[in-house]
């Protein structure tokens, strides 16, 4: 067996031991696409609808797959199998292709994929302790809705976050009124709760239709709290009942400070509903 796996058009390694070409243009341009989720007893939490996301991401961006879904799936499957831990971060993503250094798309080029699967743990600690978020403006492209491997902006904020000692970067955008209007997270989705409501961002182009968010809206109507999808602002955020972060790798995270401010931590019930419920969902797949 494995400690990890890695995967480059045929090729099987370690992680580590995984070459890619220089001319590859995720290498040169950042011009690819990709996914993530969670893998626990040697199931893909969520996969179809990971699997949705991507070839709809692929299309966007024009960058045709050699592959079907069908096939993809048994590779993630066969590259599972080679390890044995219990719990493992699944990546994989597609990128145009090879070719000379010019940013037109090479000529006849075929996308090359590469998937790599790394032990990582959906630990009880990770949702039950408290987070720490900052907030800054959002600069990203007006393509924050597809999942691009182009990810310079949010590197840079989630280092700043490191830096200031806290977890995440809440990206705004300001509007015609230089009010602060959160689309997500360096690497989340962001949502909060006030007066037994779930509020989150509308999907646009300026945020990513995250599966767990997706997930979130399913378990909140199945539990009977209204959710309403609206622009909302910082100030919003900060005076909220609730805040919590969600991603594929993460599910539920309690946000407890925002800019060094305390927040939310006042509507526990809603808040445990839902994160029970999402954990619940991620058990009963991957179990």
């Amino acid at each position: 067996m494995m400690e990890t796996v890695a995967y480059y058009n045929g090729k099987i390694s370690e992680v580590a031991d995984m070459m890619v070409p220089l001319t590859d243009r995720g290498m040169l341009f950042g011009d690819g696409i990709y996914e993530a989720t969670m893998a626990q007893h040697q199931t893909i939490f969520a996969l179809a609808e990971h699997l949705v996301r991507f070839k709809q991401n692929l299309a966007a961006v024009m960058i045709t797959p050699t592959w079907t879904d069908e096939t993809l799936t048994n590779l993630l499957y066969d590259l599972l199998s080679r390890v044995d831990n219990e719990s493992y971060m699944v990546y994989w993503q597609a990128t145009r292709g090879t070719g000379p250094r010019q940013h037109h798309f090479p000529t006849n080029a075929k996308p090359n994929l590469m998937v790599m699967i790394t032990p990582m743990s959906m630990s009880r600690e990770r949702q039950t302790r408290a987070y720490q978020v900052r907030s800054e403006l959002d600069v990203r492209s007006g393509l924050a809705d597809i999942k691009t491997i182009n990810l310079l902006p949010n590197v840079l904020a989630a280092q700043r976050a490191q830096a200031e000692g806290v977890d995440e970067t809440i990206f705004y955008r300001l509007d015609a009124n230089h009010q602060e209007i959160v689309t997500e997270g360096s690497k989340t989705n962001v949502h909060f709760i006030k007066a037994g409501q779930l509020i989150t961002a509308p999907l646009d182009q300026r945020i990513l239709p995250g599966i767990a968010r997706e997930h979130l809206l399913t378990v909140a109507q199945r539990l009977g709290i209204s959710v309403v999808e609206r622009y909302f602002t910082i100030t919003e955020l900060k005076q909220a009942d609730e805040v919590f972060i969600t991603s594929s790798t993460l599910m539920a995270g309690r946000v407890q400070q925002i800019d060094h401010e305390p927040v939310g931590y006042q509507d526990e019930q809603h808040f445990k509903q839902l994160q029970t419920q999402l954990l619940a969902e991620w058990e009963a797949e991957t179990n």
